[in-house]
């Protein structure tokens, strides 16, 4: 956009805006070629909102020198903002941000004495920016046409990308420059945010009854990134690494001999509500349940939870979180957003430390759980224009759609595990889902799931393990002792006290014999919760 034609900026005057504004750019610059967890299309996004942030300065006042000078406030954060994003491969995140708003001023002093004389120069570069803004001449400004058309231009072009990434997200692979998961990379946008939940978090009234979570006896230093992903309606026999015809999961494929497959797994319910509290949670009594979330931060761990879903009870307690609790992220945000906040707590909030990923998954309906890069098996439903309930008659359609859901499901994984394959923390990383999904697999013609009873289809489920080479160095028996009872038939109720034996957490309520690295753990009765019933048999149901 040319300035008024009133005015001709210098050469000189052209160069300290171009020097301003890519002062102003580098945040953008350094979280897009800085961070190690982000793909390029996530890189372009990074710059491309962090560019568009920046020129909506002048189409909103009109003014260049205006427009430098609105940013003063927040250039005092860009130092330690492009060098925690350097250190740290990651845009600060909550952990960060939480730690800095609990650090009282004494303490903050301290920590800023220690960056010494780099604190000079901090303070020239707050005393600089605006002086040098100051200088850009004040007759640099556009007239309110031009204001009109060039912000027409900018949201016309956020419109234009909201709207092609919802229309053809199978057809397109388009960076997602204007949406949630950007957003919490770009630079003052993620600090505001991260701010917001954690405040939000601090709000939030535990929900669960304490377990007395305790590390055990000389186990209280140890590190550990401990990673639980919980799906959403995915059945092992559909997946490539559970012997599934299609390769619905190429990078797991190939890193098959360093997966940890249990194969005969149950969940606890049909439905999502009642089957990850069966997964994260032990009940007490009937009005009183306990939760993996609080007792591992009992314990001395770090907690997050990162959820593409929406709020619950039981995830009060973690010290991040972060969930799906608006109508727009419900409908369009994918489980990719979830990598940029786990990379961030991964790096920032220490050695040891318990996050839950809790996925959309392969919910129906299908199609907008996945962009184009995932779309393996066509013709999808999409493609024959069945949008609601496809009916057996596009069971093959139906299949694709779901079978793509898994390719997605696939990729995200694979970036979980390269970060802690990276982690030079032992980490390990434990995968389920919540429950299964119905697929027109009989004569009763069933399609998804929390019909009246449940099904085979719709309570197996997948589980497996996987650990990075510091883990296996550090607790090999561990490992075996996993691997002794991956055969066995299993539940979603052993994973609790799994999970907690792994952390070496003790709880009250909690046997030993429960977690399945004990040689004395045996299979029992894997009930399926019934509302109003005693409940289901999972072996007896088809």
């Amino acid at each position: 956009m040319p300035p008024s034609q009133s005015f001709q900026p210098s050469l000189r005057q052209r160069g300290l805006a171009v020097l301003l504004f890519a002062m102003l750019w580098s945040p953008g610059l350094a979280v897009a070629l800085g961070s190690d967890g982000l793909d390029m299309r996530e890189r372009l996004a990074v710059l491309g909102l962090s560019f568009w942030l920046l020129a909506m300065g002048p189409a909103l006042l009109g003014s260049l020198r205006m427009a430098f000078l609105l940013w003063t406030p927040a250039v005092l954060l860009l130092p330690p903002y492009v060098y925690l994003c350097l250190n740290f491969g990651s845009a600060p995140g909550d952990a960060l941000v939480a730690a800095a708003m609990k650090t009282s001023p004494a303490q903050s002093l301290q920590v800023l004495r220690g960056f010494g004389g780099w604190l000079v120069g901090w303070a020239a570069l707050a005393l600089a920016y605006p002086l040098a803004a100051w200088q850009v001449d004040a007759r640099w400004h556009w007239s309110p046409s031009q204001r009109k058309g060039w912000l027409a231009m900018l949201l016309g072009a956020a419109s234009a990308s909201l709207l092609l990434k919802q229309a053809v997200p199978q057809q397109l692979s388009l960076p997602a420059f204007f949406e949630r998961d950007t957003v919490d990379q770009v630079f003052p946008l993620n600090l505001v945010s991260s701010v917001q939940r954690v405040m939000e978090q601090a709000r939030r009234a535990p929900r669960t009854t304490s377990l007395n979570g305790r590390p055990r006896p000389g186990s209280a230093d140890e590190p550990l990134h401990l990673v639980l992903v919980i799906g959403e309606t995915v059945r092992p026999d559909h997946l490539g690494i559970y012997g599934y015809a299609r390769d619905t999961t190429p990078g797991l494929s190939a890193i098959r001999d360093e997966l940890l497959l249990f194969r005969d797994v149950a969940s606890t319910a049909h439905w999502t509500d009642a089957a990850v509290p069966g997964i994260v949670g032990r009940a007490i009594d009937a009005r009183r349940q306990g939760g993996l979330v609080r007792t591992m931060r009992e314990a001395g761990y770090h907690t997050g939870w990162l959820s593409n879903q929406e709020i619950s009870d039981l995830f009060r307690d973690a010290h991040v979180a972060d969930f799906s609790d608006g109508m727009y992220e419900l409908l369009l945000r994918m489980d990719t957003a979830l990598l940029p906040p786990f990379n961030a707590l991964l790096r920032q909030a220490g050695p040891r430390q318990f996050i839950a990923l809790h996925m959309t998954g392969s919910h129906f309906p299908y199609d907008e759980q996945y962009d184009a890069q995932a779309r393996k098996f066509r013709p999808t439903l999409t493609d024959v224009g069945v949008s609601g309930h496809p009916g057996p008659r596009f069971k093959a359609e139906t299949i694709n759609s779901y079978d793509n859901t898994l390719v997605a499901l696939d990729s995200f994984l694979m970036r979980v595990i390269t970060s802690l394959r990276a982690d030079p923390q032992p980490a390990l990383l434990v995968y389920t889902s919540d429950h299964g999904e119905n697929l027109f697999d009989d004569e009763r013609q069933r399609f998804m799931h929390a019909l009246a009873d449940p099904s085979k289809a719709d309570t197996t489920v997948p589980l497996f393990f996987w650990a990075n080479d510091a883990y296996r160095r550090r607790w090999p028996a561990a490992w075996a002792a996993l691997s002794a009872h991956a055969r066995a038939p299993v539940s979603h109720t052993d994973l609790m006290p799994t999970l907690l034996d792994i952390a070496r957490v003790d709880a009250d309520g909690i046997a030993p014999q429960e977690s399945l690295l004990s040689p004395d753990w045996r299979p029992r009765p894997r009930r399926l919760q019934q509302i109003g019933g005693p409940g289901w048999d999972y072996d007896k149901i088809r």
